[in-house]
């Protein structure tokens, strides 16, 4: 019987929390959303005329790579959606020793190194609803 190491145990603990930890927190702004367990995308959410599919990294470090093959998936599964109007890929990294969430909308499927530094640019506000807080 092969042993798994607890290093990969727990980094897919990790991994499933942020998912879950993500939907919970898109929730709070309307929309509704799944992660997809042991799939090629990590989840999509949907409110009103929007779909966006879902990179999800959870990390202590300071950056992140998403690799360019993870967000042609994200493409890939947006073109089963095409009667949304508002289609998007973002990756979403949680930054756990900053206690942040960093959102960047991928516009162009290539590789994405996402800091805890930058400013997100993707939020679960409409320009709509951001105008009703400012």
């Amino acid at each position: 019987m092969k042993k798994r190491s607890l290093k990969k145990v727990s980094g897919k603990y990790k991994g499933k929390r942020g998912e879950r930890d993500l939907f919970l927190y898109l929730s709070k702004f309307g929309w509704k959303g799944r992660r997809i367990p042991a799939s090629i995308v990590d989840g999509f959410a949907t409110k009103n005329n929007r779909i966006v599919f879902f990179e999800v990294k959870t990390t202590k470090n300071n950056n992140v790579k998403i690799p360019r093959e993870q967000v042609k998936r994200l493409y890939d599964w947006l073109e089963y959606f095409s009667y949304y109007p508002i289609r998007e890929a973002v990756g979403a990294v949680r930054f756990t020793k900053a206690r942040k969430w960093v959102f960047i909308k991928m516009n162009e499927i290539r590789d994405y190194v996402i800091n805890s530094e930058m400013k997100s640019t993707w939020s679960p506000l409409s320009d709509e609803e951001i105008s009703l807080f400012t």
